[in-house]
């Protein structure tokens, strides 16, 4: 009964964790835009931070003549953008990605989100914390990470914010540009943990409910077996005669079988190891029996000696090892089991 509980228990649990693997995988599946929405929401919150303080006067760009209709489409020919300079005009290839997933597609807003970032840059640790936050607030059970690029359009330097480690364990969840050239990409990163998902959700306390159950079913199959008593060590050799004998740490001697059992290791006996191994469990706990006793008790006909009898101990010790802690010990020319 003990040993199909425990398939039970097994089998119930792996199924569990299949389905949970799998509800994840589906939870997963739908976090992904929610995080890439939740990160674009943090992103406009930040241009309408910047843009209601506007004091500035305005940039010095125009929209190109070459503007297509927005969004632009993958297939599509990459706008041109142009800006002024003391120096010139200079113009700026944009690839379609850039400019599809730029906040805006309006190019005056683009202007103005330009001048207004370039005044106040972005800030990695305060995105990161309030994308964090946005996360937590939709019910999404991950931690997000920030990776912010800025080109400038003028002198083409690029400058990175962000930690790589966090980055190489984590998954690209969104990309947004910010500026008329797209001059700010800001990358989001996620990692959704499996032990956070069971932690706060309901699935993760069916699964706890669902092992609780079957380890208290366990419990009480365990409690109400029925019970078979078996004589101890250093009984009177009367009660040896009985069918069933228990060693010292639980091996079993059934005589009719001729066989030790350990739970579900078996080991079969032969005629010798069994009178050898009764003669001994008939003396008292650890009381040795001498060489004559046991050559009498194993070789009737008196073909026994001191050789045949230590092969033979050695014979039973090895079948005992497979399944007993208990062994045969020689003691000044005599043998005893060692309980």
């Amino acid at each position: 009964m003990k040993k199909t509980i425990a398939i039970g228990i097994f089998i119930s649990t792996l199924l569990t964790c299949i389905v949970g693997n799998v509800l994840y995988q589906k939870k997963v599946k739908g976090w992904k835009p929610e995080a890439r929405q939740t990160l674009s929401e943090v992103l406009h919150r930040e241009v309408i931070k910047r843009s209601e303080n506007d004091t500035m006067p305005l940039y010095h760009t125009k929209a190109s003549s070459r503007r297509y209709t927005y969004p632009v489409r993958y297939h599509e020919i990459s706008p041109t953008v142009s800006v002024r300079t003391e120096h010139g005009t200079i113009y700026y290839e944009l690839t379609a990605e850039k400019d599809s997933c730029n906040i805006t597609y309006i190019p005056q807003e683009r202007i103005f989100c330009s001048r207004w970032f370039q005044a106040h840059p972005l800030n990695i640790d305060t995105v990161q914390r309030d994308w964090n936050e946005s996360l937590r607030k939709a019910g999404i059970s991950g931690e997000g990470f920030v990776h912010i690029k800025v080109k400038s359009p003028l002198t083409g330097l690029t400058t990175t914010q962000g930690d790589s480690l966090q980055w190489a364990k984590a998954e690209k969840v969104a990309y947004s540009t910010i500026g008329y050239a797209c001059e700010i990409e800001v990358t989001g990163y996620a990692i959704f943990p499996l032990w956070k998902f069971y932690a706060e959700s309901a699935g993760g306390w069916l699964f706890l409910l669902w092992i609780t159950i079957f380890v208290v079913i366990w419990k009480i199959g365990k409690h109400f077996s029925p019970k078979t008593e078996f004589p101890q060590p250093g009984l009177p050799k009367e009660d040896i005669q009985k069918s069933l004998y228990q060693l010292s740490d639980g091996t079993i001697y059934h005589k009719p079988k001729r066989i030790l059992q350990k739970d579900d290791h078996i080991v079969k006996l032969s005629t010798q190891n069994v009178l050898l191994l009764e003669a001994l469990l008939e003396a008292a706990v650890n009381t040795p029996v001498s060489n004559e006793e046991l050559e009498i008790k194993l070789w009737p006909d008196g073909s026994g000696n001191n050789t045949r009898l230590h092969q033979a101990v050695k014979r039973l010790n090895n079948l005992l090892a497979e399944v007993s802690t208990c062994s045969i010990r020689n003691n000044h020319g005599a043998y005893y089991i060692e309980l």
